[in-house]
């Protein structure tokens, strides 16, 4: 691979909860209004990249930008982290890969378009504003940005993370025992 000097990753959103407020027009704007925050706080395009996880993310979030793009693939996203960049995106694995890790990973979700659509479990979504900050709008975006907003107060990394939870062997080990 070809070294290539990127400050920024934007991951484009996983999911298409399309309702009469959340439409693919209002989702095609997620990428080109990232881009824009981000040369808003000087960025230059040419320090920004977009990771797709596949061909058809790719294709339902096509970007109409000069952008650079990494090659699409599930589970390669730690083959571009580094310490000095920033990554924005949805709420998802790459979330806790990050953070745990110290790259600085910032939320950015249509929050009102989940609420809306009672199809979409919150649970695990909820659990994370309590954790981190989620921009639910491009503005809430660029404050996050410029105050390094990643944890609410009183939290960290640590937080997202199971510290007593048990291997599969326990689990069963456990059932057994209650027999």
């Amino acid at each position: 691979m070809k070294k290539q000097n990127y400050k920024a990753i934007i991951l484009p959103p996983d999911h298409h909860h399309i309702s009469m407020t959340d439409t693919f027009f209002k989702l095609n704007q997620y990428l080109p209004s990232i881009i824009n925050v981000l040369l808003s706080l000087n960025f230059k395009k040419n320090e920004i990249y977009i990771k797709y996880r596949s061909e058809i993310q790719k294709k339902n979030f096509p970007i109409n930008t000069d952008v650079n793009v990494f090659d699409a693939g599930y589970g390669t996203l730690k083959n571009y982290l580094k310490k000095d960049i920033i990554v924005i995106g949805t709420q998802n694995s790459a979330t806790i890969e990050c953070l745990v890790n110290d790259i600085k990973y910032y939320s950015f979700e249509y929050l009102d378009s989940f609420y809306a659509n009672r199809a979409t479990d919150l649970k695990s979504l909820d659990e994370m504003k309590e954790i981190i900050y989620i921009a639910n709008n491009i503005d809430e975006l660029k404050i996050n940005l410029k105050n390094n907003n990643l944890f609410k107060q009183n939290k960290n990394k640590n937080d997202l993370i199971y510290s007593d939870s048990l291997y599969i062997n326990e689990i069963v080990d456990s059932i057994l025992k209650n027999l």
